[in-house]
């Protein structure tokens, strides 16, 4: 589950913190304001995620796991919200 789901929203906020550290050091403000809800859009999306997945993983075991596998829909979705919210491109995880 870790990297079918989690691991993708946790490269999200990894990557906003290193814009983040760019744009300090470059003083952009804009860049600034723009990597910081990067990073708060993922963590916000973590915060939901993990647990909701920790849940069905514990409820069905591994039968979430290969529903996941076999069916990209929840996967695509979460990406689909990412692009919306314009913080990922879905061809990144193609």
């Amino acid at each position: 589950m870790q990297n079918l789901v989690v691991s993708s929203f946790k490269d999200v906020v990894t990557k906003g913190r290193t814009a983040l550290e760019n744009a300090v050091a470059a003083g952009d403000l804009s860049m600034q304001k723009a990597a910081q809800g990067l990073v708060s859009n993922g963590e916000r999306a973590l915060k939901k995620i993990e647990p909701l997945c920790k849940r069905q993983v514990d409820e069905y075991g591994e039968g979430f796991v290969d529903a996941l596998k076999e069916n990209g829909e929840f996967v695509q979705c979460c990406f689909e919200w990412l692009r919306r919210k314009g913080l990922v491109s879905l061809r990144e995880h193609e």
